[in-house]
């Protein structure tokens, strides 16, 4: 576990995450220990901080020395622990005011770490049995068993749907999003409740990030394990796993003088909308977070030669475009691929831009 946190009159606080540390036979990784080095400060946090199973993060009054990188040293911590898809546990100490920056920088936090990922304290004693609890429920969510990204990869291909053979306007993007560790969520009652139906379809139309029409005849129906939620054009899918199925049209309605085209900004809009949507339903089915990673594929289903073009692109030449690529095309991931359960919400934009950047090689 490294620790992360200013130094200087921070003493108490950090010894007592060391000792909740040591309280689960757990390595401590903090920088008043490492001793002489060949690699700056900055060089040796920051691989401590990518070396690390857990980081725990410790938020006080003051900010610290604004580095060349135009944040704290702290928030580099914290911003290489976000990249490196790293367990964060944040703990916001309870003071009568901070500096301005560290305003900022709490508000950050807090804004990305939800649920257990986050607590508050007020003296040493507090925060030392706080983090020994969170640090055993870490414990036992391990000894449940990890996510094996090969495993989840498998489950999200055998997810996808198949060609129904269309062509243009019929074209389909697709994502699917898979959990793990591999388990029942829900049981065959639950996925049976007319309640989640109802809950899937409202949120599917009407919710800040819908990916159904509002304004499209809506089914829901029980096949097997899943729960579909099925509009002409869109659809939304739920089995008792977790995986995740969305479907939405790759193309928006084009004026009768415009080529058909892929636009790559409503791909890459879609793909936002879709993944925060399944960070909703995970949210909603497993609000207890029995699995901790997912993994999400994209794939453009039946867009056959259709182009590919910016929003830009296609305004200056509505009448003509390139054709898109005839080869078979395959579902693509984010490298890496499993990430944690709360980069659906949080980290959203990124994933889509990656999956339509991969989206766009096949298509152009």
């Amino acid at each position: 576990m490294f620790i992360s946190s200013l130094i200087s009159n921070y003493g108490p606080q950090r010894e007592a995450v060391a000792s909740a540390v040591r309280s689960v036979r757990g390595e401590i990784l903090r920088a008043e220990d490492f001793g002489a080095r060949p690699d700056t400060p900055q060089q040796a946090c920051l691989a401590a901080v990518r070396a690390s199973d857990v980081v725990v993060l410790l938020l006080g009054s003051a900010y610290g020395a604004v580095q060349p990188s135009g944040v704290s040293a702290t928030e580099e911590e914290w911003q290489e622990a976000v990249r490196e898809q790293k367990p964060i546990l944040v703990f916001v100490e309870q003071v009568a005011e901070r500096e301005a920056r560290q305003e900022e920088f709490v508000a950050e936090v807090q804004k990305w770490a939800t649920g257990r990922f986050r607590g508050s304290f007020m003296t040493a004693d507090e925060l030392r049995e706080k983090v020994a609890a969170e640090l055993h429920d870490l414990d036992v969510a391990s000894a449940a068993g990890a996510a094996d990204e090969g495993e989840m990869r498998a489950r999200a291909q055998a997810a996808l749907p198949v060609s129904r053979g269309g062509f243009g306007g019929s074209a389909s993007l697709v994502l699917v999003v898979v959990t793990g560790p591999h388990r029942q969520i829900l049981r065959p009652t639950e996925i049976e409740d007319p309640a989640l139906a109802r809950a899937l379809q409202q949120e599917g139309m009407f919710g800040e990030n819908a990916t159904l029409s509002a304004d499209s005849a809506t089914q829901t129906r029980l096949d097997g394990d899943g729960l579909f939620v099925v509009q002409d054009r869109a659809s939304v899918a739920l089995k008792e796993d977790g995986t995740i199925v969305v479907a939405q049209p790759a193309m928006s309605r084009q004026g009768r003088s415009e080529i058909p085209s892929v636009i790559e900004e409503d791909v890459r809009a879609g793909l936002t909308r879709a993944l925060r949507f399944a960070g909703w339903i995970l949210d909603r089915v497993d609000p207890m977070h029995r699995v901790t990673d997912v993994l999400a594929m994209a794939m453009m289903l039946d867009a056959g030669y259709m182009p590919w073009r910016t929003r830009a692109e296609a305004a200056a030449s509505s009448n003509s475009a390139t054709m898109g690529r005839s080869t078979q095309i395959e579902p693509v991931a984010p490298n890496p691929a499993r990430r944690r359960r709360s980069s659906l919400i949080h980290e959203a934009d990124r994933i889509s831009e990656d999956l339509t950047a991969l989206l766009r090689r096949q298509q152009r």
